[in-house]
This record gives structure tokens, C-alpha cells and sequence, in this order.
């Protein structure tokens, strides 16, 4: 698999307004707290524009088309961007008309002014946050480029150890990675846009930093299961062997809050990530501890925090999702039962687990 790089103002544009809108729990309400912090309060024009925003995305993701609209902010030539002419605005304002064409194919004429009203609302603050982030931006690509011509042999085997347990081919596939801007130092995070297209966030990257790369790296590897593996037929399965399960009992917020069938995918993807130790042990000689990070989660968050549910899953998991990988093996029932367990005794499993230790 080809992992392409790219910088896109319109992405990083749309990422901005769509994540300070806080539309869904997936939101980063940190990088907000930290763009509040930089910016202060809000004028009441830009609290309309939210709630408008917030509104709209709501009533479109009902419809399934949200991930259709974001797709575009991501696409083709509205998302081009060379380095080289930094200095231009290639954002929303170069590109309204086409792209206004292009979502009202899509939504009501009257909705797609509303989301480029209220996109256009914060775009002098995007501008201020653009020229100082952008220079990051293409630093972080050159650093990340150079690093991935050392992992592009050992990415290669984890695909396809992942194909192998999802059960899909990739020969020949690309993957364009988008690069957005992350306020906060020494965090990052993701998001599957489409079927061979993922975003990831980060702030400046230190080369000689080996955890920031493998965390990079990781994310890569988890976002790349939901955009690529997780294909309508699995994601009809893991409904229908849901149907077939009693209810979840299950007291934590998080797992309320998600549902039965998020929760069950974000294990599963969280599980068959480890098949990235290949990487680890590329990078840094040394064998992952699952054991030193779960510890390090409870320490920083809370047990309704789904990376906590994610790294418990994990510690648990690795065994017997080890053998599946290492035996060529398909995800099956049996893995999903033993998913699913896990999930219905969250989070009293855990709490017995620091009580023994």
C-alpha cells in the first residue's frame, strides 16, 4: 500500500470550524479549550454560526450525508495545496462557487449556505491560525516522508497481516493521509474520511522524538482499519451478531453513550492496532508494554474515557489477537464473543484487575 501526504488549507479549514462546533462526542474539546485560550470569548455572530453549524451536521449525519460533505473539503481539486505557493489563499474563498455547486448537489440550497456562512464566519481566525501552523505543517511532512521511507517495508507487512484477519485485499492500493493542525503540544489524533482517505493531527514533530513518531504511526494503522478493513459487509456483521447478543450491562458512560456496535468496532480496531508492534520494534528495538500503558491511561483519565476502555481491551486482547495475526487467521465470532465480553463487564473487569495487582 502507497500512503500519499497532504497539506490542505480547505481540510485544515473545515476541520477548524467543524471541530469548534462540537457537533459530536468525537469532537477534540481540548484543541477548542486551547483556540479559546489564544482567541477569547466567542462574538455572538460566531456562536450563531456554531449553532447553525451544529445543527445542520445533526440533521445531515441522520441522512448519512455528513461524511459526503466532508469528503468534498477533502477532495480532489478544491484540496490541493503546493507548498511552494504558501503564501496564497487557496481556502474556502478561492473555492466557494465550485464548491457551492458541489454541495447543493447534495443538501437543500438553503442548508449549504448556511454551512458556508458559518464556515466563512470564522474564517479570519483560521487565516491567524494558518500562517502560524502552516510552516508546521510542512515540516512535520518532510520529517514524516523521511521516517517513512525507514517503515514503509514494515507498514507493508501490517496491512497485510490486517488483511488477513478482515479479509480483504490490498495490492495496489493508495491511502492520502491529510495533515491537520493540532493546537495542543505532544497529542494527536484521527479520523477515517473516506474509503482510502484519512486525516491525522499533530503538532510539530521532533525527529529524534522515537514516541512521537510511533504515535504517528499508530494512529496511521488505526484510522487506515476504519477507512480501508471495515468495509459494508463487516460493518453489516458486526450488526447482525449484535442482534444475536443480550443486551449490554455494561454501567460505564462511555459505553451508553457510543452504543453497542461503536463501542464493539473501536475494540476490535484498538485490538488488531497492536499488529503495528511490527513498527514498534522497527523504530525503537524494543517490544511494546501494554501493561506500563494502561497504567499510564488510568493515571491521566477517567474510566468513561474510550481510550481507557481501548488500552484495557488491548492489555486483554493482545494474546489472542496475536494468534490471529500470526496464523493468517480471519476475525470470527469467537473473537467478536471474546470483544464483546469485555465490553459487558467494563468497567468492574478493569477495577478487579487494579484491585488484584
Amino acid at each position: 500500500m502507497k500512503l500519499q501526504f497532504k497539506i490542505s488549507k480547505l481540510a485544515n479549514q473545515f476541520f477548524f470550524v467543524d471541530n469548534l462546533s462540537e457537533w459530536n462526542i468525537y469532537c477534540r474539546r481540548n484543541y477548542n479549550k486551547e483556540w479559546l485560550n489564544r482567541f477569547g470569548k466567542l462574538t455572538k455572530k460566531e456562536k450563531v454560526a456554531l449553532k447553525n453549524y451544529r445543527l445542520l451536521m445533526r440533521k445531515y449525519r441522520e441522512e448519512n450525508l455528513y461524511k459526503k460533505i466532508r469528503n468534498i473539503f477533502y477532495s480532489g481539486r478544491y484540496a490541493r495545496y503546493i507548498e511552494r505557493y504558501a503564501h496564497y489563499n487557496d481556502g474556502l474563498e478561492k473555492n466557494n462557487g465550485e464548491l457551492r455547486k458541489k454541495i447543493k448537489k447534495l443538501i437543500l440550497i438553503k442548508s449549504a449556505d448556511i454551512l458556508f456562512d458559518s464556515i466563512s464566519t470564522f474564517y479570519p481566525k483560521f487565516q491567524t491560525v494558518w500562517k502560524k501552523y502552516q510552516p508546521t505543517l510542512s515540516y512535520n511532512k518532510k520529517i514524516i516522508l523521511k521516517n517513512y521511507k525507514d517503515t514503509k517495508n514494515a507498514l507493508n507487512s501490517i496491512f497485510y497481516r490486517l488483511a488477513s484477519f478482515y479479509g480483504k485485499e490490498i495490492a495496489k492500493q493508495d491511502l492520502d493521509v491529510y495533515l491537520i493542525i493540532s493546537p495542543v503540544k505532544n497529542y494527536q489524533g484521527g479520523k477515517a474520511i473516506d474509503k482510502n482517505k484519512i486525516s491525522i493531527e499533530l503538532n510539530k514533530l521532533d525527529y529524534e522524538n522515537k514516541n512521537q513518531l510511533i504515535a504517528f504511526w499508530f494512529l496511521v494503522v488505526h484510522e487506515t482499519i476504519h477507512a480501508i478493513f471495515e468495509n459494508q459487509e463487516y460493518k453489516k456483521w458486526i450488526k447482525q451478531f449484535i442482534k444475536q447478543q443480550s443486551p449490554l450491562g455494561s454501567k460505564s458512560k462511555i459505553v451508553k453513550k457510543l452504543g453497542a456496535k461503536e463501542v464493539l468496532r473501536e475494540i476490535i480496531t484498538a485490538t488488531a492496532t497492536t499488529a503495528a508492534d511490527l513498527l514498534l520494534i522497527k523504530i525503537t528495538k524494543e517490544k511494546i508494554d501494554w501493561q506500563k500503558i494502561l497504567k499510564k491511561q488510568l493515571k491521566t483519565s477517567s474510566l468513561d474515557d474510550l481510550n481507557t476502555l481501548r488500552r484495557w481491551a488491548v492489555y486483554n486482547l493482545r494474546e489472542t489477537i496475536n494468534k490471529y495475526l500470526n496464523n493468517k487467521r480471519k476475525i470470527d465470532k469467537p473473537f467478536l464473543k471474546k470483544c464483546w465480553t469485555l465490553i459487558d463487564n467494563y468497567p468492574e473487569n478493569l477495577l478487579q484487575e487494579i484491585k488484584n495487582k
